[in-house]
């Protein structure tokens, strides 16, 4: 007799991932609140010169590949991102021209007549400029950007998004504020109450203090003003205006954003005063309790921030600067009756980081100082002076007191010291900038943390003896100081086992065990089993260039929407033969990108450069001092980024409940495909991992032990340009989107080409015939805005890269128009594909489609309000009303980009149309017809759902939510695009103000009713930052869809919804399950008063339709859904912290439903009546898969079983099922 275990597929959940939240911070439990980071730049003089030496750069604005960049230059570039065609221009400050464009409603600029040149930045011949001047001087006022030769002509500044400000992982959580030098000792303020003085502005470079500062040297019997350090808030952005954190709870983009434009246009000028700033930033931190200037409810500085107070936020200081302090009067104000303005910069560090209640570190960064040569002609790397050298009296520091190179190392390093940072990081040049910035960054971000979903999945066909059955995937993150943020990616078995006291044989989740291959990250840095394999696609050459950030459709006849027709083709190799097939010109690489690190500043060939680059990020360099693996399967091997965003998707074989015989032949024909998992790292790549083997009696890679699992790592061409960003390491989110998979209908065209139409024709619809590809659609994420797309039908590396019909294939990748105008808004979204009927030539068919989001405005909103386009949208809810005014965002292409949805085909990436607020931002693609103008009010940032959204399934309505709480109903039903519709179905603000709105960030849930109406659950919610903010409200909000009263259209109707306040808002996305809709929200304050309380989470199950009261009013609705969560033999409609489960849970992120597999005990008889030469099996028992709700949590969570993810389990009583007749067959014995 033989026995097994197998999964039983019929009752289990195959493939399915588990919706459960983002895993956001929180107070405490994952992240504190946003850490404050002040950064004190240095603006002198010195910054005008080149970094690798103290002459000026070349500048030539009327040619590119000429000009040179400034040590300010690079360190806008370090912050900001780096400018693309880069020129300079050097402006003489004595000229007229300079005067034209800098004076003050006119005063003369503080640097008028300053002798160093400004080297100004330009994109092409487009330059940073002022802007006009604002009545109130503290009102912000926007730069402008013109034509360097005619400041009449307005002009666009192209930027890349890979600065320090831009990156994904800093601009949301951490609050810069920002000081520049004031190098003059008047104390002029710049204004006088609300109006602005520019002469004092000048005489005084906008002084910021509290008490005035005075000094006078000894024997002089007069003190004198000594008011130099940081300028104030009223100085104009392009005159180094002072930004301040914003208030407590305010979200920190749009000031960091803005801080962004200050260090774009500011001039560098003047001495070195960093004593004075240093006492300026203290006073700023713990002293200034003044009202902000706009708005005399909240605070300018951070004294008051009860987070601060509370403990749990951080004040930090990085001063950056290239020079020795000067302008505090030393050494002459030292003895008798002289008196010191300002205590030395390293004792001002020290009082900072002592305090014993409120403690500040500085962090200090020395540029292009670093290699000195004193007088003797003794060289001098900074990087290795020692304490002795910096406090004893024979040491370098002593005994070289006029070598003002040293002392500028020597003082930066007793600062440093003296803040609780051990030593002074130094950088020659912008990458080792960029890279000691991001290292301060990096360790200020701290522990391991994640923002995706865990996912669950069964294995196909079962598993047998001791096989998995069933799969569940943490995946994660951990910031790193000195190399690239570490990915985290686990598996955890799931086996049926049997219980020796009932024989029966129940599923058991099994404790993670690197040994058999549940650490995917670790499987990689082992070294051992299959080589790492890449691949990527390298555009057509044209002219000499390599377009990678374009939009790349290899598989479009011609333009047919105004993208353009630019191809490109896939290179495949190892880490070597990868790196060496990829041209230079496809990374922006140039034979003047890197400097010869033997022979500084020389440079090395652009081959070398990218050799440089792509050697390191896959780990072939291992002699680098920044190599990713020196020794492979050591601890400090890393050769997988961080994962941020990109919730994991599995995929295995075909196995979708779909009557189609055309499906069913694919299913057949893969039946043996590999279970795959697919994600991306914000190093770049998109990872293939194989979770287990289709085919595992003839396959040698089982993953059942720490053999590398990773089939392939993919890098959409738009990436590479972005490689050189983060080498030396330095975090950027390069790819950072979310994978959408789904089986699509095809045809091969022509047959046996490798190429296919995705769709059919009604007639093969109805007769089942067709074929089936598996395609994934990704963002990008972060900054860079759009798609592209990979058919992973087979996902194994082919033995010939050439061969079209084998392997993943690049399909295409959008991201801009043919004339450069950006087609998506900032990250773009999470996207969906589906299926539409629609006539594109040669009659109507089955389609399948992407449908892509705008993503977030790239700018911040303006700060005001404007009107709805559309003040009186029909079949709206009449008990909510939609708000008339919303938030005001820019009228620019950009932000036009973001207010967007774009629908296309899914083999070619061809637009079929765009639904646009404004048709005119987006020229080529009206010139096309492919633009439907329409009422669109804010970014479209949410997840769109289709209906119906099954597999094969034609689709003919959209639901989508917008950054500012609008859910839209977008209609696809005509054959004649022409003829779709998306409008304004339900404002969840509706009786709120103009810019109280929240994002509706995750996928809203359809259903339908017992009458056939669609039903919508929708919530609003930012998902990155749960923080504590008064008065914010968010919703849960319960909708249907019915015809109107007329039978003309469909109107929306709420059945109920639930109001949270003062930051609590649901957490991930939700779920329905048999009737029941379930979703946690987290609320920042428990109501113990303190401001860095923990919080607490809730769980919820209502109905997905009745309501809790009865009743037709907003009164009654406003009790949310009818309770439906059980708990100890009742419903209920939440629990929260009181019951003893949730006790100590901080944060929930997020529920879900799933079913642990279901096991059989088979056991094998030999049938007698035959003479014992048959036999057979039968099933001796079934234990049926639990349904669960499962959580993540980051307390204490109520399961135990070695996985760093912690977690709730609540089990679910099985629903009601009824049997179906699908077939009759006859049986003959």
């Amino acid at each position: 007799m033989r026995q097994s275990s197998r999964l039983l597929l019929g009752s289990a959940l195959t493939l399915s991932a588990v919706l459960v939240a983002p895993m956001a911070s929180a107070a405490k439990d994952v992240e504190p609140p946003a850490p404050n980071v002040l950064l004190l730049v240095d603006t002198s003089g010195s910054m005008e010169y080149k970094s690798s030496s103290a002459s000026f750069p070349t500048c030539d604005p009327t040619q590119d590949n000429v000009s040179e960049k400034s040590r300010w230059i690079e360190l806008v570039e370090v912050m900001t991102g780096t400018i693309k065609d880069y020129r300079c221009e050097a402006m003489d400050r004595n000229s007229n021209n300079f005067d034209a464009q800098y004076t003050l409603s006119g005063t003369d600029s503080p640097d008028r007549y300053y002798s160093n040149p400004y080297h100004r930045p330009m994109h092409k011949d487009c330059a940073p400029g002022p802007g006009t001047l604002p009545a109130n001087p503290f009102d912000w006022a926007n730069i402008r950007f013109r034509k360097y030769n005619n400041i009449g002509n307005n002009c666009g500044f192209d930027q890349e998004k890979d600065g320090l400000l831009d990156d994904g992982a800093f601009r949301k959580t951490v609050r810069f504020g920002l000081m520049t030098f004031d190098t003059h000792a008047d104390a002029g303020l710049g204004f006088a109450g609300n109006a602005p003085n520019y002469a004092t502005g000048r005489d005084g470079a906008w002084s910021y203090f509290l008490s005035k500062a005075t000094g006078n040297p000894n024997g002089c019997a007069t003190a004198s003003d000594m008011e130099v350090g940081a300028r104030n808030a009223a100085a104009p952005p392009w005159e180094g205006r002072l930004m301040a954190f914003g208030d407590y709870d305010d979200k920190p983009e749009g000031q960091n954003d803005r801080i962004q434009d200050v260090l774009l246009s500011t001039r560098p000028y003047g001495a070195t005063p960093i004593a004075g700033m240093l006492d300026d930033a203290r006073e700023f931190l713990w002293n200034d309790a003044s009202p902000d200037p706009l708005d005399a409810n909240k605070k300018f500085g951070p004294k008051d921030d009860p987070y601060i107070g509370g403990g749990c936020r951080k004040n930090v200081i990085i001063l950056l600067s290239d020079g020795e302090p000067n302008m505090e009067l030393r050494p002459w104000c030292e003895g008798g009756n002289g008196k010191c303005p300002y205590p030395k910069p390293e004792d001002t560090a020290l009082t900072l980081s002592t305090d014993p209640v409120h403690p500040v570190e500085t962090f200090v960064i020395g540029f292009a100082v670093s290699n000195v040569t004193l007088a003797n002609n003794t060289n001098v790397d900074c990087k290795n002076l020692t304490q002795y050298d910096l406090s004893n009296p024979a040491g370098l520091c002593q005994s070289f007191p006029g070598e003002s190179q040293l002392q500028a190392c020597c003082v930066l390093n007793r600062i440093a010291y003296n803040g609780a940072t051990q030593r002074a990081y130094f950088a020659n040049d912008k990458d080792e900038l960029r890279a000691a910035l991001s290292q301060i960054l990096s360790g200020i971000a701290a522990s391991a943390s994640s923002r995706t979903l865990p996912v669950f999945a069964s294995v196909p066909g079962g598993g047998s003896g001791t096989g998995p059955a069933g799969f569940r995937f943490y995946s994660s993150f951990k910031p790193t100081q000195f190399g690239l943020w570490k990915g985290i990616l686990e598996r955890q078995r799931i086996q049926c086992i049997t219980d020796p006291n009932t024989n029966t044989v129940d599923p058991q989740p099994q404790p993670l065990d690197n040994t058999k291959g549940d650490d995917f990250v670790w499987n990689v840095n082992s070294g051992k089993g299959p080589p790492r394999k890449f691949w990527s696609v390298k555009g057509d050459l044209d002219n000499g260039n390599i377009w990678s950030e374009r939009s790349i459709r290899p598989n479009i006849a011609s333009d047919v929407d105004g993208v353009g027709q630019y191809g490109g083709t896939a290179v495949w190799g190892d880490m070597n033969s990868w790196a060496a097939s990829i041209p230079p010109e496809a990374l922006g690489i140039t034979n003047t990108t890197c400097k010869d690190n033997q022979k500084p500043p020389q440079f090395i060939s652009a081959a070398q450069c990218r050799d440089r680059y792509l050697l390191w990020l896959t780990g072939a360099d291992t002699a680098s001092a920044y190599a990713r693996c020196k020794t492979p399967g050591a601890p400090d091997c890393n050769l997988v980024g961080d994962i941020y965003h990109s919730t994991p998707r599995v995929i295995g074989r075909p196995d979708e409940l779909l009557r189609d015989e055309s499906y069913q032949i694919h299913a057949l024909k893969l039946a043996k495909r590999h279970t795959l998992l697919y994600t991306s790292t914000n190093d770049g790549f998109l990872h293939g991992f194989k979770v287990s083997s289709g085919d595992p009696l003839n396959d040698t890679l089982k993953v059942d032990n720490d053999d590398n699992n990773e089939l392939w790592a993919f890098m959409p061409p738009a990436v590479l340009p972005s490689v050189k960003s983060i080498y030396p390491p330095a975090h950027q989110t390069l790819l950072d989107g979310v994978p959408v998979i789904q089986d699509v209908i095809a045809v091969e065209d022509p047959p046996a080409s490798g190429k296919y139409k995705f769709e059919r024709s009604k007639a093969d619809a109805q007769a089942g015939k067709g074929q089936w590809r598996s395609i994934m659609v990704q963002s990008f994420g972060g900054n860079r805005g759009g798609y592209f797309a990979v058919d992973v039908t087979d996902p194994v590396v082919p033995a010939d890269p050439n061969d079209p019909t084998k392997g993943p294939k690049f399909l295409w990748q959008l991201t801009e128009a043919s004339d450069g105008t950006p087609l998506f808004g900032r990250g773009g979204a999470t996207p969906l594909i589906t299926t539409i009927f629609y006539d594109g030539g040669g009659g109507p068919k089955e389609v399948a489609v992407a449908i892509l989001p705008g993503g977030d405005d790239p700018d911040p909103a303006m700060g005001g309000d404007e009107n709805r386009k559309n003040q009186s949208p029909p079949n709206v809810d009449a008990r909510f009303n939609p708000r008339t005014k919303v938030t005001k965002y820019e009228n620019d292409v950009n932000s036009h980009a973001a207010k967007a949805l774009t629908v296309v085909r899914l083999d070619t990436g061809e637009i079929i149309r765009s639904f646009r607020a404004d048709a005119t931002k987006a020229a080529l693609l009206q010139a096309k017809g492919r633009v439907l103008e329409v009422d669109i009010d804010s970014p479209i940032t949410g997840i769109p759902v289709a209906f119906p959204g099954t597999t094969g399934a034609v689709s003919d309505r959209l639901f989508v939510g917008d950054r500012d709480g609008t859910l839209w109903r977008v209609d696809l039903a005509s054959t004649n695009p022409s003829n779709w519709k998306m409008n304004l179905f339900f404002d969840a603000y509706a009786n709120e103000g103009p810019k109280d709105g929240e994002p509706i960030a995750t996928a809203p849930v359809l259903s339908v009713d017992l009458l056939g109406n669609v039903t919508i659950a929708f919530s609003t919610g930012d998902q990155d930052v749960l923080q504590k903010k008064n008065g914010m409200k968010t919703y849960v909000f319960s909708l249907l869809e019915k015809p109107n009263v007329a039978g003309t259209a469909y109107e929306s109707y709420a059945n109920w919804f639930t109001e949270f306040t003062n930051g609590e808002r649901v957490t991930g996305p939700m779920s329905l399950f048999n009737g029941a809709l379930f979703f946690t929200s987290y609320k920042p304050d428990s109501g113990s008063g303190a401001a860095c309380d923990s919080g607490t989470s809730r769980v919820w199950g209502v109905d997905y339709v009745l309501p809790k009261t009865p009743g037709n009013t907003t009164n009654d609705l406003d009790d949310g859904g009818k309770e439906r969560l059980p708990d100890s033999g009742s419903l209920v409609q939440f629990l929260d912290n009181t019951s003893a489960m949730l006790a100590n849970a901080g944060v929930i992120f997020g529920v879900g439903v799933t079913q642990l597999p279901s096991c059989t005990q088979e056991q094998v008889n030999t049938d007698t009546f035959f003479g014992g030469a048959t036999q057979h099996t039968s099933i001796t028992s079934i234990t049926p898969g639990t349904f669960q709700l499962v959580m993540h949590t980051s307390g204490t969570g109520n399961v135990s079983d070695g996985s760093q993810t912690k977690r709730i389990q609540i089990n679910l009583p099985t629903p009601p099922s009824t049997s179906r007749i699908d077939s009759w067959a006859a049986l003959v014995e």
